[in-house]
């Protein structure tokens, strides 16, 4: 659960020492410094605890509201339930969707996006297609520097001969991304055992980034070997799909 960091250290930790380990540590350190008000300001800008927005109303919370759109606290209890959310653990909770929001915001230099289903479409075989436009939801107020940051991170976690998704590689493709593992507990055969859902977002290529992706796999082992080898072969598909690349170059 850890991401490289291409400019060295942040004056405490130094990223690149330790990408064999997790640096939830370091995120627990900067929670305490940051405060849980920046925080939450800058998850709420990235879309978290709101609704994706795939139907008309933007505006207006489904009903029933429940947990599978995620919510983000209004408050950390303590330091360890803010160390917890830095980290995207404990109280918070997201969908994949809104994951993929997140990863195309930082892609394509801090525009939240509505996210749409159907592109064109048309009523009938003879007629021409009506174009579902984008729309954005909101320009997110992040430093430009912060955001190269992130950015050059993630482009690390998967280039870097030490990243930790490095089996997402395709080549000819740079891809950035960023992994993680949400631990949970479950009852298997009257015993309580732990387990990991394996999560990574990313988005590619990078210079021009044309797809953001977030991928989900339960009761896995990490996010960069589980999801890193699945991930690879999407991406290869959709390259060659679009043209980038030929059949059997990935």
């Amino acid at each position: 659960n850890c991401w490289a960091h291409r400019s060295g250290g942040h004056g405490k930790v130094d990223l690149r020492e330790a990408l064999m380990h997790s640096c939830n540590v370091y995120m627990f350190e900067m929670a305490q410094e940051t405060g849980f008000e920046g925080i939450h300001d800058m998850a709420e800008q990235f879309g978290l605890g709101q609704y994706a927005g795939l139907f008309p109303k933007l505006e207006e919370t489904p009903a029933p509201k429940d947990l599978k759109y995620g919510n983000l606290p209004d408050s950390a209890v303590n330091a360890i339930d803010l160390s917890n959310m830095s980290i995207g653990q404990g109280a918070i909770t997201a969908s994949p969707l809104q994951m993929a929001m997140v990863a195309a915001a930082i892609a394509n230099g801090g525009t939240l996006y509505r996210p749409r289903l159907v592109k064109k479409w048309r009523t009938h075989p003879d007629n021409s297609y009506n174009r579902n436009p984008t729309w954005a939801i909101r320009r997110i107020d992040v430093p430009v520097e912060a955001l190269e940051l992130v950015r050059g991170g993630m482009y690390d976690v998967v280039q870097d001969q030490d990243g930790t998704a490095k089996k997402a590689r395709v080549d000819g493709i740079n891809i950035a991304g960023k992994t993680g593992s949400a631990q949970y507990r479950k009852t298997v055969d009257g015993e309580v055992v732990n387990s990991v859902h394996t999560w990574m977002i990313s988005f590619a290529p990078f210079d021009f980034p044309r797809y953001a992706v977030a991928m989900v796999v339960e009761d896995g082992v990490s996010g960069g070997n589980t999801i890193g080898p699945r991930l690879s072969a999407l991406y290869a598909q959709l390259f060659e799909y679009d043209g980038t690349l030929k059949r059997g170059e990935s």
